[in-house]
């Protein structure tokens, strides 16, 4: 699976609208998963809810609205097949087996 170093998907840094539509799926999510191209924002994103166990203690690390937080999360899930990655509790989140999984390649990938 290739893995841009750019933001991609609906949107990028600071929640700013990119060319793309919020329908949650990313560069060339066709249905076999081929061409998928993850975006490496959207991995550190994951990163920090994780660590934070928030979408609003990451958005204010990352300088960005929990609303754009939690859409780049939306479009990582969608891009991965839609698994959810988290489990979104009444105070916090907690990663999935998916987010287990995918938390030592993010972690790989983004350095």
């Amino acid at each position: 699976m290739p893995i841009s170093h750019g933001p991609t998907g609906a949107y990028g840094p600071r929640g700013a609208a990119r060319g793309d539509s919020e329908r949650g799926g990313g560069p060339g999510d066709g249905p076999d998963g081929e061409g998928v191209d993850l975006s490496t924002f959207w991995l550190r994103a994951f990163l920090e809810v994780a660590r934070q166990g928030s979408f609003t203690v990451a958005a204010r690390r990352l300088a960005l609205t929990q609303s754009a937080v939690s859409r780049q999360i939306a479009s990582l899930e969608a891009a991965l097949g839609g698994a959810p990655l988290f489990d979104r509790l009444p105070r916090g989140v907690r990663l999935t087996a998916h987010g287990r999984t995918l938390l030592p390649h993010a972690e790989a990938v983004t350095g």
